[in-house]
């Protein structure tokens, strides 16, 4: 037998046995003999101070020593089967476990930020459509299409959800969060489809209310280019899943790219606002530029996925701005006609 697994097999063999005094934790895994220490004058301390009563942040504290623990019991007896397939996947789940634990800390800002969504959507929307709802005036004949309610009603639920998805997981939850997390992703690319049908039905009415087709065309690339925003930051939120700050800032920017909008609708009733295209660029990612700030101020340093999103929003404005020029008005023409 190689001499370190007969030297694992002795320290689990030679363990002391658990002492009568001893938690029901410490008596399920006892320490193993350490050298320069005595474990037959090593006294357990009594119940009342081992469990002391938890506070919030203790409990995520045990939630870390109790996966390290697991992992330190079944170090001897993984190596002396030879089971080092075990051991290996045991030590993953405790840095996993680590990094939940480190994560929940920071977790308030993953809640606070769908509810600013939110916020965001019904400012901008509030007085053509929203208050309108509320106030039971009639809508205009574009907006008062099911699609648009149903395309409306999809993303505030999608806000709302990604709220609970952030609760699960700095309740301890996150077997369910990732259990529902198909259910969820099913859900968005859903409501992406309603959102690029609803877009088009927007820009079909404009046209059928006596606007000219081109301005229709311009118009339409805006909701389209939200969309496939939304339908990328998801499916990059899925393929980085194992990744938990990737993870959380990508879903973070996928609904930023329903909240945008809101904020574009808010800024265009402010005069000059979007006028400036500089000016105009700067206020709709401030959002990402506050975040940005945050992660510095708060860790001294900032994840990559921050300025990539930063750089995706960006682009999107540029590439609606080309959506002005002529090579994109036969798309956008042919993109509205079947809906007129």
């Amino acid at each position: 037998m190689p001499s370190a697994v007969t030297t694992a097999f002795s320290v689990t063999v030679g363990a002391p046995k658990a002492s009568s005094s001893m938690s029901p934790e410490h008596a399920a895994c006892p320490l193993p003999p350490v050298a320069g220490c005595n474990p037959t004058t090593t006294s357990a301390l009594p119940i009342s101070i081992l469990q002391p009563t938890p506070t919030r942040h203790a409990r995520h504290a045990r939630r870390y020593e109790s996966g390290v623990s697991h992992t330190a019991c079944k170090l001897t007896t993984c190596v002396a089967s030879g089971h080092i397939g075990a051991l290996m996947a045991s030590t993953e789940n405790t840095r996993l476990a680590a990094n939940l634990v480190r994560s929940g800390r920071r977790s308030y800002f993953y809640l606070v930020l769908p509810v600013l969504m939110v916020a965001l959507a019904l400012i901008g929307f509030w007085p053509q459509y929203y208050g309108r709802l509320l106030a039971g005036t009639a809508l205009d004949r574009g907006p008062s299409h099911f699609l648009v309610h149903v395309h409306s009603s999809m993303f505030i639920g999608w806000l709302v959800i990604l709220f609970v998805q952030a609760m699960l997981v700095r309740a301890g939850r996150a077997d369910l969060h990732r259990r529902v997390g198909p259910l969820f992703a099913v859900y968005g690319y859903g409501a992406a489809a309603i959102g690029v049908l609803a877009g088009l039905q927007l820009a079909a009415w404009r046209v059928t209310r006596g606007g000219a087709l081109d301005d229709a065309a311009v118009f339409v690339a805006a909701p389209l280019l939200d969309m496939m925003m939304f339908a990328g930051f998801l499916t990059a939120a899925i393929v980085y899943r194992r990744r938990a700050e990737v993870h959380k800032a990508l879903m973070i920017f996928a609904a930023y790219s329903f909240a945008f909008i809101g904020l574009v609708r808010y800024l265009a009733r402010i005069p000059g606002a979007l006028e400036n295209i500089a000016l105009g660029t700067l206020l709709l990612v401030a959002p990402i530029l506050a975040c940005i700030g945050w992660q510095y101020a708060t860790r001294r340093r900032v994840h990559a996925v921050w300025f990539f999103g930063l750089a995706a929003f960006t682009i999107r404005l540029l590439v609606e701005w080309l959506a002005t020029l002529p090579p994109w008005l036969p798309i956008g023409r042919a993109l509205i006609r079947p809906f007129i």
